[in-house]
């Protein structure tokens, strides 16, 4: 059966951006394919940008 909404991490939720970026990229399997630590890591990794730039360019990262 195929999820409605990505996973979120061990910690933090999936912020709405990421959870966009993730379903309409249609990378929602490999999302739920990597362990629920490297979503948490993933998700800081792109909360911690200090800037709305970088903060896109670590979201289409993690679309690779």
């Amino acid at each position: 059966m195929k999820k409605a909404t990505p996973s979120i991490g061990t910690v933090h939720p999936l912020p709405k951006d990421l959870e966009k970026a993730v379903v309409t990229h249609g990378v929602t399997a490999a999302w739920e394919d990597i362990t629920p630590l490297a979503r948490n890591e993933f998700i800081c990794w792109v909360e911690n940008a200090k800037t709305a730039e970088t903060r896109q360019r670590r979201i289409q990262r993690t679309l690779q």
